[in-house]
């Protein structure tokens, strides 16, 4: 919640969600610049989301920011593999994260 008012503060529009099923189901309907996205999801996890995500031709084309509690170090490599634009480690400066997003939406234009 807190990225969320860290974004709407800074002029992004923002959708939350709070699990896997949800967040694939919200990205087929709206097409989201970007996606912001806690490896610790329910009912599975971040990775069970990138893997959904990859399988459609459409949304994956839609950057994703992992932004996670784990450590960066030991999740980075997978992350990326699994089709993650970046990865940031909570907790997350706010230059940090409008850095990251401008980043990726850039590398889609």
């Amino acid at each position: 919640m807190l990225l969320s008012i860290k974004l709407k503060a800074n002029g992004y529009d923002v959708v939350v969600t709070s699990d896997c099923a949800s967040i694939v189901q919200r990205a087929s309907c709206e097409r989201p610049d970007a996606i912001l996205l806690d490896l610790g999801l329910p009912p599975t996890d971040g990775y069970a989301v990138m893997e959904m995500l990859q399988k459609s031709r459409e949304l994956s084309q839609i950057p994703v920011v992992v932004v996670s509690g784990r450590e960066r170090r030991y999740n980075y490599q997978k992350v990326i593999r699994s089709g993650a634009s970046d990865f940031l480690q909570k907790p997350v400066e706010t230059h940090e994260l409008l850095e990251a997003l401008k980043q990726v939406l850039m590398a889609t234009t």
